[in-house]
């Protein structure tokens, strides 16, 4: 993985996020509401990952983990999530929630386990890619509890684990 920074977005990077998330065929119509929960890496200034985290009290929804095409099978969505669980510890998330069509086998092997969408609890289930944007052939998975062991080594503590 080439060396890359990580931070929160901010509103210069939306265009970008919005573009990366449109290609990786990623609900990106609400984003601009999640900015603030929504890490971006990147590589000589050029965007190259997102992940988000929309936190409501002790539950979260994990969502618009993409890479670039050109940086993908390198660590890199490795990398920006265990940024995210990091962030997720920090704000009281203990089991986090995701709505996926394709990427099902990638996070079983971060300990996520396929659920039926009746079991998501309310505050997930009034998310607008809950309810909307993700319809229900997006299989719902979950990862209990998030714990502080499972922080990679090498992330930092802080929000974005700057580097």
């Amino acid at each position: 993985m080439p060396e890359s920074s990580f931070s929160f977005a901010s509103s210069e990077d939306l265009e970008a996020v919005v573009d990366l998330l449109r290609e990786c065929g990623l609900p990106h119509e609400d984003i601009h509401k999640h900015l603030s929960g929504l890490i971006v890496a990147k590589h000589d200034g050029r965007l190259i990952g997102t992940i988000a985290l929309e936190a409501y009290n002790d539950v979260g929804l994990l969502r618009s983990l993409a890479v670039v095409s050109d940086q993908r099978n390198r660590g890199l969505g490795r990398a920006l999530y265990w940024r995210i669980v990091a962030d997720a510890q920090l704000r009281g998330v203990t089991t986090l929630y995701l709505l996926t069509t394709t990427a099902s086998e990638y996070f079983s092997k971060l300990g996520f386990r396929v659920l039926d969408r009746s079991e998501v609890p309310p505050e997930i289930a009034a998310t607008e890619e809950f309810s909307s944007l993700c319809p229900s052939n997006y299989s719902l998975s979950s990862q209990k509890p998030v714990r502080r062991r499972q922080v990679a080594p090498g992330t930092s503590s802080n929000r974005a684990g700057n580097q």
